[in-house]
């Protein structure tokens, strides 16, 4: 799946792209992808059942 999702991004160049409900919690906190010019953030929730992924192109931002 990782080599589907780094070919679409090489491919499109898209700026922002999410994935919601990837259902990672605090023990999955470590999961960590690196794409060319892509910064990785990610904020698991305290149970199961949720979390956010998030890869922002370049784009100058803060975590809130």
């Amino acid at each position: 799946m990782v080599h589907l999702l780094a070919n679409f991004l090489a491919q499109k160049c898209p700026d922002i792209f999410l994935l919601n409900e990837l259902k990672i919690d605090l023990s999955e906190a470590n999961i960590y992808l690196d794409f060319n010019n892509y910064q990785f953030i990610t904020k698991p929730r305290n149970k199961y059942g949720g979390g956010i992924f998030l890869m922002r192109n370049s784009i100058p931002n803060s975590f809130v």
